[in-house]
């Protein structure tokens, strides 16, 4: 299991943020819908290409993106939406090394797996609480 769950979630409640949900496994992408939904509008893309284009036509304010993704990497995938506008992207990854360094030159914030989903919400919490 990816993801420690907590019975003790503190849910932010941003409902005019948008968040993109970018990872290759469906039941991830669940799991984020299920616990964002209420505070936040998400949109989700199941790959690293349909993420570049649905954040470059939905503008969201944070995306939360998995790195190994079939298609395009969220490694990839992050370069180009950053070339594009800036926003804040939280990496999810198991990877160390040369992904992690990957991950700092784009600026990137990451959370490495497996991590708490009470962890992701206070990560969220702090990168959109500011208007950008």
């Amino acid at each position: 299991m990816l993801l420690n769950l907590s019975n003790n979630l503190t849910t932010f409640s941003n409902p005019t943020k948008k968040i993109l949900v970018a990872d290759d496994e469906e039941d991830i992408r669940n799991i984020f819908q299920e616990f964002l939904k209420d505070s936040f509008e998400i949109k989700m893309a199941k790959n690293g290409k349909e993420a570049v284009a649905i954040a470059n036509e939905w503008k969201p304010d944070l995306i939360l993106m998995d790195i190994k993704m079939p298609e395009m990497s969220g490694i990839e995938a992050s370069r180009i939406i950053l070339s594009n506008f800036y926003l804040p992207i939280i990496a999810i990854t198991a990877f160390q090394g040369t992904i992690q360094r990957q991950i700092e030159e784009l600026g990137l914030h990451y959370i490495r797996k497996p991590f708490r989903l009470k962890t992701i919400l206070e990560k969220i919490n702090c990168l959109i609480s500011n208007d950008r």
